[in-house]
């Protein structure tokens, strides 16, 4: 373990030092990234959530932390720039900067400063001197944790490096039984695992509320699934003639090749921007809007799913009859909790996909309502996970 700290630091320390004066550079010019907080509270929590989703995951835990404890000051460092701007829009935290290079003078300089009196890593978070420095300098703990069934190979070859961080955490709060299964393949003590579940069921909203269209919404499409979408809205549109169809490109940059494949396909599109749904088939060229526009939907479709991508966010549309195809490797059980509740439907190819929207279409409103009825019991049932993560981490609480 100590020889590979060595490898790992030595490989690091001549990029963070091109990178920090890249970084210098920038800064002098308005621009670049903070590495530390401008203003420090000593004694604090430190969340670090590397980008989006984990911040998502990490909102609702800050807002149980915030009421056990409202008098510790709240940080939360990302790596990504879209991590940090979610991070700055959660309002219990104190502020919030940039992940540094995870060198042991950067780590070192972090604790000094930040001196925290908790430090919570969210999902796999696994930066080794963060934890070594984290294990000396406060107590750490894992939140949402969870290791995932393509990464396990590599988990166990390399055991005798995993094995020490996850050791390093005074707990480990995991998502589930089956991530404690396979913590423990690795040789961690149960004394460590808990289960308070996934923090994203605390935070979710259920996509039936708000306004509704006769509107199908294929969202976090990748090239190669648009062409299968609007091949099975064109059959549709023989059980429904006046439903439509918006297209939302996980890269806005693929946009311009969309409006030419939808015009290929003899459809005239519109932009959300400059023609809301005023057309038939529309594409959703801006930001922050696929959940407003789930809400409006009929039915959904989740991307990357029926191409080899991994799938995306299936809770965002929650309460919607909500599809993917069979590659969500990267939602493997959240897809297989929402199937199992008849919250969700998985498909093998577009013809299946073809059968079931008609099958919902034809089948009406009464099918559309059972399915909201059935997301609140299963919003009801999932929730708390966040109280019990916050309870673990200010109580130090112990089994046995």
């Amino acid at each position: 373990m100590n020889f590979f700290f060595f490898l790992y630091n030595f490989f690091f320390i001549p990029v963070n030092l091109i990178f920090n004066l890249v970084n210098f550079r920038a800064r002098r010019k308005g621009r670049g990234r903070s590495y530390m907080p401008s203003s420090i509270i000593q004694g604090g929590i430190w969340v670090h959530a590397a980008s989006v989703g984990e911040v998502k995951g990490a909102e609702p835990l800050i807002a149980e932390l915030k009421k056990v404890v409202p008098d510790k000051p709240i940080y939360i460092s990302t790596v990504t720039t879209g991590g940090q701007e979610a991070a700055k829009k959660v309002p219990q935290v104190e502020e919030t900067f940039y992940f540094p290079f995870d060198l042991p003078i950067s780590m070192y300089l972090l604790y000094k400063k930040l001196a925290p009196w908790r430090v919570v890593i969210m999902e796999t978070e696994l930066w080794p001197n963060l934890i070594s420095m984290g294990k000396r300098k406060s107590r750490l703990y894992l939140a949402n944790g969870r290791l995932s069934i393509q990464k396990m190979p590599t988990y166990k070859k390399l055991h005798w490096i995993y094995r020490p961080l996850l050791e390093a955490f005074s707990a480990l709060c995991l998502q589930s039984r089956d991530d404690g299964e396979r913590v423990r393949s690795l040789g961690i003590g149960s004394e460590k695992l808990y289960f308070p579940g996934n923090l994203k069921l605390d935070g979710i909203e259920l996509a039936e509320q708000g306004e509704k269209d006769n509107l199908v919404v294929a969202g976090s499409t990748h090239q190669g699934e648009e062409e299968l979408l609007l091949n099975i809205y064109g059959n549709l549109l023989q059980v429904d003639p006046e439903l439509k169809i918006i297209l939302a490109p996980r890269h806005l940059e693929r946009i311009g090749s969309v409006e030419k494949m939808v015009r290929e396909k003899g459809y005239a599109p519109g932009y959300w921007t400059e023609n809301g749904l005023e057309n038939s088939v529309t594409i959703l060229d801006t930001m922050g809007q696929l959940v407003e526009m789930y809400r409006r939907a009929r039915l959904v479709f989740v991307g990357g799913s029926l191409v080899p991508k991994g799938g995306h966010n299936p809770l965002e549309a929650l309460g919607k009859p909500l599809f993917f195809g069979p590659h969500m490797e990267n939602w493997q059980e959240m897809a297989g909790l929402l199937c199992g509740e008849n919250l969700a439907f998985q498909v093998e190819n577009g013809d299946e996909l073809s059968r079931h929207w008609e099958d919902f279409i034809k089948k009406g409103e009464d099918t559309s309502r059972e399915l909201e009825e059935k997301a609140r019991i299963f919003k009801e049932k999932n929730a708390g996970s966040a109280r019990q993560t916050a309870t673990i981490i200010v109580q130090e609480k112990r089994k046995g």
